[in-house]
């Protein structure tokens, strides 16, 4: 949806996207009172989010989750990219996807 909406700006894509996974709202502030530990099971270091969030608050209009993006990457891309699919598929679905046993 974001890509298509979007087409040709990464900034807008990625704010779209965020907003779709509730990291930021839709003012471009970052959601602070969200429980994300019970993210880290897929993919999620919580700690660095926190930091990433901090400096990201410090942005304006997309480049807000832009840099929430990109400090996550910085740090962890393979685990960003790993809850970043998560969130896809539950924001798609609108359900969480199933856990193998």
């Amino acid at each position: 949806f974001c890509a298509k909406k979007f087409k040709g700006n990464n900034c807008e894509i990625v704010d779209c996207k965020y907003y779709y996974y509730r990291l930021v709202d839709s003012a471009h502030k970052v959601i602070t009172d969200r429980n994300m530990k019970v993210y880290a099971p897929n993919g999620l270091d919580v700690k660095q989010y926190k930091k990433c969030q901090r400096k990201a608050a410090k942005s304006e209009g997309c480049e807000v989750s832009k840099t929430l993006e990109t400090c996550m990457k910085k740090k962890n891309k393979e685990s960003w990219t790993k809850f970043e699919a998560f969130l896809d598929d539950v924001s798609a679905d609108n359900e969480y996807p199933k856990q193998a046993n």
